[in-house]
């Protein structure tokens, strides 16, 4: 906590007075700014493709380059998407004509485990063959 009250330029006081539950509030304020930025860049690389393909599969390549891009907030990201970009990802697949896949469903098969990202095309065409396979 030294380090952070350094680096910040703070005194102690004014570090419980903005995070009242000390390291953990200033963890979950870090999570909460990493989840908003990386979900963010998901939004947007959703509204630049229209085509359901090509969607499913600059997702995963975006997800690949923001994760190496940005190491130490990845490993930040919640387990499980928030509620608004799993209701953004079912109205992209709608409006791609995705019908029966679930934006839930879509965010699981595009977002890949990095340790399996090590080939970014393949697992991008394995996503697209996912959401196919639940389109059935």
């Amino acid at each position: 906590m030294d380090a952070l009250l350094r680096e910040a330029g703070a005194g102690v006081g004014t570090f419980y007075h903005h995070f009242p539950g000390g390291v953990e509030d200033v963890m979950e304020a870090l999570r909460a700014a990493a989840a908003a930025g990386y979900e963010a860049a998901l939004q947007r690389v959703l509204q630049r493709n229209r085509d359901a393909e090509t969607g499913v599969k600059a997702l995963v390549h975006h997800h690949v380059r923001w994760c190496a891009e940005n190491p130490e907030a990845a490993r930040l990201l919640p387990e499980r998407p928030t509620s608004d970009l799993v209701r953004i990802a079912r109205a992209w697949a709608r409006a791609v004509g995705l019908e029966r896949v679930s934006g839930e469903e879509l965010i699981a098969v595009s977002l890949v485990p990095l340790r399996v990202a090590s080939n970014p095309e393949r697992m991008a065409g394995a996503a697209w063959a996912a959401v196919m396979a639940l389109e059935g």
